[in-house]
């Protein structure tokens, strides 16, 4: 993508959170009745459901659905939908009118409201939903809706922590213009404000996560924060 990488990297000393049990798996065949349909009815109806749900923002060669709740209460999602494309013509001419070929990618983003057990799944389910067309960021990630939770939820408490004046040790040696004193709360509040993406940290514990943003005229920043605030899972 244009512009530039605006990065900072959240690590947690904290103690290790042993995963979830996952569930028994079952095999559920979903909406069973359109089994009777023909299959020209079964696409109308498929095709419904999907105009229904792409209702969130889109861009040349992306559009994305509207936020739902996650498997992870507390935890916003909404998927984006990358098509691909090709020349209409009988010439490789790409400056010339395209068609749309087939689905090149269908990508998570996030946005953590809260602890899973702040609020009933009903509530979150509904805050989600609430969440359309607000300014608000949403963070790529991998496909796990665990890992984004436990990645989200771990800089908004590093984000309170700051906000409240708590001692935490944030290392701004590698922005682009450092400021004059070691520390630096409102670049890091700021920044974390405007995320658009995370990932683990490469060879780093578990609880350390690299959050960055892509975008036009967007500063570089790499901010570096350690504290021992707990992740949510905790």
């Amino acid at each position: 993508m244009p512009g530039f990488r605006h990065y900072m990297i959240v690590s947690i000393i904290a103690l290790a959170v042993p995963c979830s049990v996952m569930a028994a798996t079952r095999i559920i065949q979903i909406l069973p009745e359109r089994l009777k349909l023909s299959p020209a009815n079964r696409r109308e109806a498929v095709l419904a459901d999907l105009n229904a749900i792409l209702t969130g923002p889109a861009e040349p060669d992306t559009i994305a659905t509207r936020p739902y709740l996650s498997d992870t209460g507390g935890l916003c999602r909404r998927d984006v939908i990358k098509l691909i494309y090709a020349p209409a013509g009988k010439r490789a001419d790409w400056n010339g009118p395209l068609k749309p070929n087939g689905i090149r990618s269908i990508v998570p983003q996030y946005h953590f409201l809260g602890e899973e057990a702040k609020q009933s799944r009903e509530s979150w389910e509904k805050a989600c939903a609430q969440l359309s067309g607000d300014e608000v960021y949403w963070a790529f990630g991998d496909n796990d809706d665990s890992r984004a939770y436990d990645a989200l939820g771990t800089l908004e408490i590093a984000v309170e922590a700051v906000k409240k004046g708590q001692e935490i040790n944030i290392d701004c040696t590698d922005l682009d213009k450092p400021p004059k004193q070691p520390n630096c709360p409102s670049e890091f509040v700021a920044a974390a404000a405007i995320i658009n993406g995370f990932s683990r940290c490469d060879d780093q514990p578990r609880d350390c996560y690299v959050f960055f943003r892509t975008g036009i005229n967007s500063p570089s920043v790499r901010t570096g924060a350690r504290t021992n605030a707990r992740s949510p899972s905790s």
